[in-house]
């Protein structure tokens, strides 16, 4: 009996991205992969035995809301895409490179809001006062966060572990993590004339952990 293959729909950021870019072809085919590890994860939601389960990524799912988001957003359309590409013949590389350029895509209003947002003179002061609730949205199922400081000069932050090297590194693509490094590297570099960028690793590019900071330009011409 042939097996059924579910579509679930890519992200509508995702879909315009993936069909402007590769075409519709195979904006089908990776559809119809993500419907394959959508279903994974919500086979893993009920599985009752994660103790026997550990080298499966399906097994890997948590019930918390903000990690379901990341995962549904990103995560496995991201990964989906980047399957599909190589099962295409395409080399990793090759596959990294259009992956690179869909989240280019994707993430152009949210770096659109945040260069408004950094267009304010008091950006640095906003950032500071909101930072901590704006974390909420990487919770500790997911993320190991060592605050280290939050002061008029500087907030700085490392990240012990992370959500999207962990998963990704389950699904047997850790490299696809950078990627994401590379897209808060677009978003925040050029922000704001009023606030610097200077994280200098990530463990999506080898590094033990994150060393994320923003601190208050000094400068501003």
């Amino acid at each position: 009996m042939e097996q059924k293959i579910s579509v679930v729909a890519l992200p509508k950021p995702f879909r315009l991205a993936v069909a402007k870019l590769l075409g519709l072809e195979l904006a089908g085919k990776i559809e119809k992969r993500l419907g394959v590890l959508s279903a994974r994860c919500r086979r893993s939601a009920k599985c009752k035995r994660p103790a026997k389960c550990q080298k499966s990524a399906s097994c890997q799912m948590s019930a918390n809301r903000q990690l379901q988001w990341h995962l549904r957003e990103y995560i496995l359309p991201s990964l989906a895409v980047y399957q599909v590409l190589q099962a295409e013949g395409q080399t990793q590389d090759a596959a990294l490179e259009k992956v690179d350029k869909i989240l280019d895509l994707v993430t152009v209003p949210y770096r659109h809001q945040m260069e408004w947002l950094g267009s304010f003179p008091l950006t640095y002061p906003l950032v500071r006062l909101s930072i901590r609730a704006a974390m909420r949205q990487y919770p500790a199922e997911g993320w190991q966060i060592e605050w280290v400081e939050n002061s008029t000069q500087a907030i700085r932050f490392n990240m012990r572990s992370c959500f999207y090297f962990d998963t990704l590194s389950r699904y047997g693509a850790p490299e696809l993590t950078a990627s994401f490094c590379r897209n808060d590297d677009l978003v925040f570099d050029k922000m704001s004339p009023h606030l610097k960028w200077q994280r200098t690793q990530t463990i999506g590019r080898g590094a033990e952990y994150c060393n994320f900071c923003f601190a208050r330009a000094t400068n501003n011409g």
